[in-house]
């Protein structure tokens, strides 16, 4: 199995007019966090947003009759939307292509840049068809590549999206009791391992800290904590 993490920007700056109604009203597209698509062909897709509940209504009510019905929840600033419509062309194709291939597509789908819809896609599967995807993808849309890595079943996602030498060093690093309390190795034990320098295992792992931790730690963690300690 093989993991692979690309963008795709659409030509015209958006997947579906609506996104365009949406900046227009300052609603600001975050995440995909879920799509599923019903047999009257219609999709119903969870949005993770950043806006006033009063800018979504004002943006729905401009949808037309494409949105069959939508809700919406959560405080103020990011808030979860669930829509029912009738997607595009481009977006229906884009899931045709990708359900015609033997991969898995991994959600969220994260929006990097929301001023074009450019979109973050995550995928698992045999590498023929993740590159068979990639191309087919590429001759109808923008796709600029991230990551390609090989992908263990049991591994956590984190885990699975370092690079094959980040693995192989914290690999090296837990088995030898570098993690352990106390710790019972130095970065010149696992470097002996690795055939490399100290300085480079210690440069590796920090990498490595900083990945793993932003990935598991939510970013309004801190400030959570801060507001109720107050």
């Amino acid at each position: 199995m093989r993991f692979a993490s690309y963008i795709i920007t659409p030509n015209r700056g958006y997947f579906d007019p609506g996104e365009e109604v949406f900046r227009d009203h300052g609603v600001i597209l975050r995440t995909i966090e879920d799509v599923s698509i019903l047999t009257d062909g219609s999709f119903v897709a969870l949005y993770e947003v950043s806006a006033d509940v009063e800018d979504i209504h004002e943006s729905m009510s401009q949808a037309g009759e494409k949105v069959i019905g939508y809700d919406t929840a959560g405080g103020e600033g990011t808030r979860r939307l669930q829509v029912h419509y009738y997607p595009s062309d481009a977006i229906r194709s884009l899931f045709d292509l990708h359900r015609s291939h033997a991969t898995h597509l991994e959600y969220p789908l994260e929006f990097v840049r929301t001023d074009t819809s450019s979109l973050r896609i995550s995928l698992l599967g045999p590498e023929s068809e993740l590159q068979d995807q990639i191309t087919a993808t590429r001759e109808a849309i923008d796709v600029t590549i991230e990551q390609v890595s090989s992908y263990e079943p049991a591994a956590s996602r984190e885990f699975g999206t370092l690079t094959e030498r980040q693995r192989e060093v914290l690999q090296t690093a837990v088995e030898k009791g570098y993690y352990d309390v106390p710790r019972k190795v130095t970065y010149e034990d696992i470097a002996a391992d690795l055939d490399c320098s100290a300085g480079a295992v210690g440069q590796h792992l920090r990498r490595i800290e900083s990945e793993l931790l932003t990935g598991v730690v939510p970013e309004t963690g801190v400030e959570a904590d801060a507001d109720g300690a107050n």
